[in-house]
């Protein structure tokens, strides 16, 4: 029911065109349908020019408000896309958003695993607040007393935002700025703010970056990341992935969609087509992966000139390694009998870093169409939970969030399992997670040679396409 009534509101049907049944589902009734696209607009984040919204509610203000009010109450991303109204017409940038964010969740007392994935990881990259600090704080807040309770939370968390990694190729944009934010400012930083005033947005790498950095992080401008149809990216193995729920909002799902849908070698505008989306919301996802540092853009604007200031600029993220972690959507409560392979496989199967060169590796054509060989959540989930080192933890998070790890990543994980070490007299579960990291290395062995280039593909991924997506992908992209 539902379903149909969204997919109108998304093609930006009027009352008087709706069909008959749709019109029938909403109980005939126009007031019921604006009810819907209010609620829709919010719970997916719509720009409210150019959307059914803007024929429903007249307040364009009050409209953002009411959406970045939602999206806190619902611990959704920060609407980026947004940007340009969130901060210039409310002024609340992400750093303002995300405190909002953890301190509705202190007070409420929850725990950390409540803050969505994507949202857990944009907090960790903006306020360096994981699950420890979470912790730390929420042990803070319980001790202070009821009264301004709301207030005190607010005093315990980060005044400013950590010094975020940022690319010269990134986009800097003014922000909402008064005179008495101007006052403190040294002359560069004034400088810079009236050229943004004056010439509109900048390429960050062109800027002095520290002056960049000081306004960022006193909250005067913010940072666009432009993605465009024709852009490439390649996701290398996942870090400063929090693995906490899924919240199943619709760009969540996108998110999840591109993650296991995308190569280096396929287009923002040829995946769109693939999962037949916008090609804006594709951008949107990949813009965000770039933002959180879980994709590098192959095909980066030019940065002419670039300002000397940026050989010492901080551009890649310093992710703490995984420690014992689990995906907390996998169930660890199998029979004995589910997994039959043995951890010894590893002691007598020759290393895969050394080769002799009758056995190497032929050259893959890398553009050309792949072979997939299909897991399922089970291995990605062994690998994890087997504790075996942080970087073979670093490819299981991947395999498991992203759904893929494609031909470019597979010499790092053999390297990394060739140096997982079997020892007989290991039982029960940990025997487990060694068998498993042995028939993967064994299978991708005995695989690889004769079948590059090759991708490893999630099942559970695949599946969550949709039959119409998946059969394009696979069509598409592999043999």
């Amino acid at each position: 029911m539902e379903d149909d009534i969204e997919e109108c509101i998304r093609k930006k049907t009027q009352w008087a065109q709706l069909p008959a049944p749709v019109k029938k589902l909403l109980g005939d009734s126009p007031k019921e349908y604006e009810r819907y696209i209010f609620e829709f607009s919010i719970k997916n984040q719509l720009r409210y020019r150019g959307s059914l919204v803007r024929t429903v509610r007249k307040d364009e203000k009050k409209y953002y408000e009411t959406l970045i009010q939602s999206s806190i109450q619902r611990l959704m991303l920060y609407p980026y896309h947004l940007a340009d109204m969130i901060v210039k017409g409310l002024r609340i940038t992400p750093f303002i958003y995300y405190v909002e964010v953890v301190a509705l969740l202190i007070e409420m007392e929850k725990s950390y695993d409540t803050m969505p994935n994507f949202t857990a990881a944009d907090c960790l990259r903006l306020l360096g607040i994981g699950r420890n600090e979470y912790l730390e704080l929420v042990a803070k807040a319980r001790s202070l007393g009821r009264r301004g309770r709301s207030k005190a939370i607010r005093a315990l968390l980060p005044r400013v935002p950590l010094n975020i990694p940022m690319q010269p190729w990134w986009r800097v944009e003014l922000g909402y700025v008064l005179e008495d934010d101007v006052k403190p400012l040294g002359e560069s930083e004034r400088a810079l703010i009236d050229l943004l005033i004056d010439r509109g947005s900048q390429t960050a790498g062109t800027l002095d970056y520290y002056v960049v950095k000081t306004l960022y992080r006193r909250g005067l401008i913010y940072l666009d990341v432009p993605i465009t149809a024709a852009d490439k990216v390649s996701v290398p193995p996942l870090k400063g992935f929090v693995m906490n729920r899924i919240a199943g909002d619709y760009f969540e799902t996108l998110l999840y969609k591109v993650f296991v849908s995308i190569d280096e070698h396929t287009s923002v505008a040829e995946l769109a087509a693939v999962l037949q989306v916008e090609c804006e919301l594709v951008k949107q996802a990949v813009s965000l992966y770039c933002r959180l540092g879980f994709a590098n853009n192959l095909q980066p604007p030019p940065v002419v000139p670039q300002h000397p200031s940026w050989r010492h600029a901080v551009t890649t993220h310093n992710h703490q390694p995984y420690s014992q972690i689990a995906p907390l959507t996998f169930d660890p409560n199998m029979d004995d009998d589910t997994i039959q392979m043995e951890p010894i496989l590893l002691k007598h199967a020759p290393s895969t870093s050394k080769q002799s060169p009758e056995e190497g590796v032929e050259p893959s054509n890398n553009g050309g169409r792949r072979v997939a060989v299909l897991f399922d959540s089970t291995l990605a989930a062994y690998l994890m939970m087997g504790n075996l080192s942080p970087d073979l933890k670093s490819h299981a998070v991947t395999l498991f969030e992203v759904g893929k790890l494609p031909d470019e990543s597979l010499d790092s994980l053999l390297m990394e399992l060739d140096k997982v070490v079997a020892d007989p007299e290991i039982e029960g579960e940990a025997r487990r997670y060694l068998a498993a990291a042995a028939c993967l290395r064994i299978a991708l062995r005995t695989l690889r040679p004769k079948l590059r280039p090759l991708d490893l593909l999630r099942c559970e991924a695949l599946h969550a396409l949709g039959a119409a997506a998946r059969s394009r992908l696979l069509s598409t992209k592999y043999k």
